[in-house]
């Protein structure tokens, strides 16, 4: 699957920069590419291997700044319970805004991903295809 290859984070000061106008957008632009990538995975294997590049582009030392249920569920690796941990982190957060915008733009990606994967769980397969 060639699709555009992400960036990595450099560094948490990367992050606070983001803080000026247009973070939001910025956010929302890689959740639009990661979510397209995400649509066009022809299987599991391919939804598990985008959401494991697209953690690499967070920034470890911001991880450690989300609500500990977003850490364990991240650290578990489900797909599912990182959808549910990181949507309801979500709702309820009251932190820095930086981080409150990629804990939405990360629970609308594993939500995306974790669609991807009960649609293609539902889809029949086709042999040869």
């Amino acid at each position: 699957m060639h699709l555009d290859k992400p960036r990595r984070y450099r560094s948490c000061r990367t992050q606070r920069e983001f803080r000026a106008f247009g973070i939001l957008w910025r956010h929302m632009h890689r959740f639009f590419r990661w979510r397209d990538r995400l649509q066009a995975a022809r299987d599991e294997k391919d939804v598990r291997a985008l959401i494991a590049e697209y953690l690499l582009t967070i920034d470890p030392a911001v991880v450690k700044l989300m609500p500990a249920p977003c850490q364990e569920a991240l650290a578990e690796g489900d797909v599912q319970n990182c959808a549910v941990a990181l949507l309801h982190a979500e709702m309820s957060y009251s932190g820095p805004g930086d981080i409150r915008d990629l804990l939405h733009e990360a629970a609308h990606t594993y939500a995306a991903a974790s669609v991807r994967l009960s649609r293609l769980r539902m889809e029949p397969i086709v042999p040869g295809a």
